[in-house]
């Protein structure tokens, strides 16, 4: 049923398609979400450290005063590409345009950008009685409020794209929002852009680490980030509750 359900929204976008043709966010080209050559020309391949920008070949936070602004269980965030021109515009149609077929490509490329990182690493089961993955994929929440008022969140579409790229499981419901705070994007400075999203997180699993193994890594992703507020505040709610290992994955940085 599902199959067929997926079947015919195919033909209805294709329909629409031909009636008012899909541009791509970045160059225009008819009948694209983010062209190839677009999302390819955004594409990051190399690794820096999230705060300074300085280069790392481990993506891990410059030791200092780098790593001391950061939680103790965020060990690194990864980015697909900066937050200009083609990801720019691809990220605000999908959020204010509801452009929700731009997820898919997003999220793919935020999967090469995992591969460019670990290689062919892959999360994998153990042989155990109970799984035991490397990694699970954790989306940043929307308060309810405003996920309602737009009707989906972003970084788990996003998330869903990336975890089945790379084999790992997601979890929706593991982080949620409990603090219908301010946008970010409405906030300039980043000393009341972390103030704004304190207390703002809860976990709603307490038993993770006896579901799915101490030894897991939490990939958290989100669509944008720009201070690393969210990451952080995410992060220390995670790490309060017995997580010991997270690493931030966003489509775009700037």
């Amino acid at each position: 049923m599902a199959r067929y359900h997926k079947s015919v929204a195919n033909i209805f976008a294709r329909i629409a398609d031909c009636i008012i043709p899909r541009r791509c966010a970045g160059c225009k080209k008819p009948h694209e979400t983010l062209c190839v050559l677009c999302a390819q020309q955004s594409f990051e391949p190399w690794i820096r450290c999230f705060v300074c920008g300085a280069r790392r070949t481990t993506g891990s936070f410059c030791p200092g005063s780098c790593r001391a602004k950061t939680p103790k269980a965020l060990k690194k965030i990864y980015w697909a590409g900066p937050y200009d021109k083609a990801l720019r515009e691809a990220i605000g149609q999908l959020k204010y345009k509801k452009r929700k077929e731009l997820a898919e490509r997003l999220g793919k490329l935020l999967a090469q950008k995992f591969y460019a990182v670990f290689c062919n690493v892959r999360s994998r089961p153990s042989n155990t009685s109970k799984p035991d993955f490397e990694y699970v994929v954790v989306p940043i929440p929307l308060h309810p409020n405003k996920e309602r008022s737009r009707g989906f969140n972003q970084a788990l579409l996003i998330a869903r794209v990336f975890a089945k790229e790379i084999g790992a499981p997601m979890i929706a419901d593991v982080l949620i929002k409990t603090i219908d705070t301010e946008p970010q994007a409405r906030i300039a400075s980043r000393e009341e852009r972390l103030k704004n999203l304190t207390g703002a997180f809860a976990v709603s699993k307490s038993d993770f680490n006896s579901t799915y193994g101490s030894r897991t890594s939490i990939i958290l992703v989100d669509d944008v980030a720009t201070t690393g507020a969210t990451l952080f505040e995410a992060s220390r709610t995670l790490e309060k509750a017995g997580i010991s290992t997270i690493i931030g994955f966003v489509v775009a940085h700037g």
